[in-house]
């Protein structure tokens, strides 16, 4: 019996109370075992600290007897994004409830994700075939829904179809072109009157995403910005701005430098015609087409001019339908898949090895008729003086008195290679002077020209005209008399489909 006072002082009986029932547990609030039932089926543990009922945070955390007497429920800081499911984090912190609407929970905003405790998300998403059929037990142990791109407005799969659908981006739809061949986004942020903007290239500009040019150098805090781009972080060049490969258009786009944008400026000037392609500070800041090697030059003749191309096609369908009525063909519409196999068919043009290699040497395919002005050194000096690599020397140096010189050198050099292999009956003998001659010559193309320019006429010069003493050596081709009659020897014959003429060679 216990008895206890009342306010009047008299003595109030009770019923029978039992006091410490249980045995005290040793660790008080420190124990782990708060949640094991069996455990606290043997022992007590000290009550919920009321202050944190009442003010949500206790003001005597620092006292340790406090703490010790009472429990405190400590949230873990990772809410309802806790991976951990380790017992001994799971007994020491509190998480949040599971989110009611299970594995249907399609929302996927940050607020709730930290409310609430979701199901672990299923790694098909809604492609899963078991969500599809809707499987109650897979849908009750995994919520499908789109997830949060982890690297989101750095996502470099923004191309990524597949990814694209499953997964949640702050940034709009990027442009199917980005990052280097969208003309609308150029535009837009070339042009620097905003006035001058079409209204097609800024609804464009505003409706799809773009490659941000300065990646991971942006420093625009604007939300709008974030919407429409996306922000692509390079690796940052080891040499940072002591780097040597400034000139390197490849080098430039592959790895950030400080004060270059990543996606430089479009030059308005194709590669090949751009003077400044080669100087520093034009490349720093202008990017140029991927045209700038072009193939050597091949003079036009204009063989097609009197041709009428639309009325020789409409008498072959003429004469073909003629045919398919008289033969009494049955006619029926052609199927997609022949005209997709025409429609693929490319140009095939067969050749010997040693034509092949002199194509390559050259830098581009011949007519019968071309390689038989080769035999003449002075053709030879031209076709020198078109090449690819020779035109970007001469590009440099647009002087009309540096071409003037060159075209002497080449001329001289191409000569010489004539009379060691006496391989044309009209080759005059070299003079004594000769080499003196190509040296005089040399002194005035330098300066402007390098030694490396001059190396590099010397070095052209040379294998042009010994592959075109070796091409006239061996000339190729069918050579019927009736193509110089008609002039298709100057034409450079391929064929759609399959090239079965052996006799033009084996390298097709």
């Amino acid at each position: 019996m216990v008895c206890v006072l009342n306010h009047q002082q008299q003595c109030v009986l009770i019923d029978d109370a039992c006091i410490l029932y249980l045995q005290l547990c040793q660790h008080g609030s420190k124990c782990h075992e708060l949640k094991n039932s069996q455990h606290n089926n043997k022992c007590l543990h000290p009550p919920i600290c009321s202050y944190q009922d009442a003010t949500s945070s206790c003001e005597q955390m620092d006292d340790e007897v406090h703490m010790f007497t009472f429990l405190h429920n400590i949230k873990c800081q990772y809410s309802g994004q806790c991976n951990d499911k380790d017992p001994k984090h799971l007994s020491e912190y509190d998480h949040p409830d599971y989110c009611i609407d299970g594995g249907n929970c399609q929302n996927v905003y940050q607020e709730h994700l930290l409310a609430y405790r979701h199901l672990p998300l299923c790694s098909d998403g809604f492609n899963c075939s078991k969500y599809l059929k809707r499987d109650n037990d897979h849908c009750k142990e995994f919520r499908h829904c789109k997830s949060i791109c982890p690297y989101d407005n750095c996502c470099v799969q923004f191309h990524d179809k597949q990814h694209f659908e499953n997964t949640i981006h702050s940034f709009r739809l990027p442009c199917p072109f980005t990052p280097y061949n969208c003309s609308m986004y150029v535009e837009f942020i070339q042009t620097g009157n905003t006035n001058k903007i079409s209204s097609e290239v800024e609804n464009h500009c505003y409706k799809y995403s773009h490659v941000c040019p300065f990646g991971r150098q942006c420093k625009t805090k604007d939300e709008k910005h974030f919407e429409i781009s996306i922000h692509i972080a390079r690796k940052i060049c080891s040499n940072v701005d002591k780097c040597s490969q400034l000139t390197d258009e490849e080098h430039l786009e592959s790895f950030s430098h400080p004060g270059i944008r990543d996606i430089r400026l479009f030059c308005r000037e194709p590669g090949f015609k751009c003077s400044d392609r080669l100087k520093n500070e034009h490349l720093k800041k202008y990017r140029h087409g991927k045209n700038h090697n072009h193939l050597s030059a091949v003079q036009s003749t204009n063989l097609n001019s009197s041709i009428n191309f639309v009325r020789n096609q409409s008498q072959l369908i003429r004469t073909v339908n003629n045919y398919v009525d008289v033969s009494n063909w049955k006619k029926s519409k052609i199927s997609p898949e022949i005209l997709n196999w025409i429609q693929a068919l490319q140009p095939v043009h067969r050749c010997a090895p040693h034509i092949f290699e002199s194509i390559l040497v050259h830098g581009h395919v011949m007519s019968r008729h071309y390689m038989n002005l080769l035999k003449q050194p002075a053709y030879v000096a031209k076709a020198v003086r078109q090449h690819g690599r020779i035109r970007l020397i001469f590009l440099k140096h647009n002087i009309p008195a540096v071409k003037d010189n060159a075209f002497r050198l080449i001329t001289a050099l191409v000569e010489a290679e004539f009379a060691k292999s006496k391989a044309s009956s009209g080759t005059t003998p070299l003079s004594d002077d000769h080499d003196y001659t190509m040296k005089v010559i040399e002194k005035k193309l330098i300066p402007p020209l390098t030694d490396h320019d001059i190396n590099i006429i010397h070095q052209w010069s040379k294998k042009i005209a010994q592959e075109s003493i070796k091409l006239h050596q061996n000339p190729m081709g069918i050579g019927y008399v009736v193509d110089q009659t008609l002039g298709t020897d100057k034409h450079v014959f391929s064929i759609l489909g399959p090239h079965l003429g052996h006799y033009y060679g084996d390298i097709i």
